[in-house]
């Protein structure tokens, strides 16, 4: 009856894969309604977004590199801001082989302990 909080990191991995393209438009809506998400998460994930957008230096496959704020067209002076969400680029080793194949996915992502509660 307990379900363990979602972790968004692994939701995004899903999310991306099933797009199958390196960089897709979502909103904090479209994420919840996809992963059937209570709305009590939204501001977890919108911080989630932001914290992507804003530290580069978050460990994982992706990365938010454009955040834009519109207007919702079923509500008059309501906003949404949708995230631009993209594959983080592999950086090369300078001594690799060019003949070496390198995955766009790292094995795992790491995540330091005092972010689990928040990602």
């Amino acid at each position: 009856m307990n379900e363990p909080s979602p972790f968004f990191p692994d939701l995004l991995a899903r999310f991306m894969h099933t797009q199958d393209k390196p960089e897709c438009w979502i909103t904090v809506e479209e994420f919840r309604d996809l992963f059937d998400l209570d709305k009590s998460f939204s501001p977890a994930l919108s911080g989630f977004f932001r914290r992507l957008y804003n530290s580069p230096s978050i460990p994982g496959p992706y990365t938010v590199v454009r955040i834009e704020t519109v207007a919702a067209p079923e509500m008059t002076g309501r906003t949404i801001r949708r995230y631009l969400v993209r594959v983080r680029p592999v950086k090369r080793d300078r001594h690799s082989h060019e003949d070496t194949e390198v995955s766009a996915l790292p094995a795992t992502a790491t995540v330091k302990s005092r972010q689990r509660g928040i990602i």
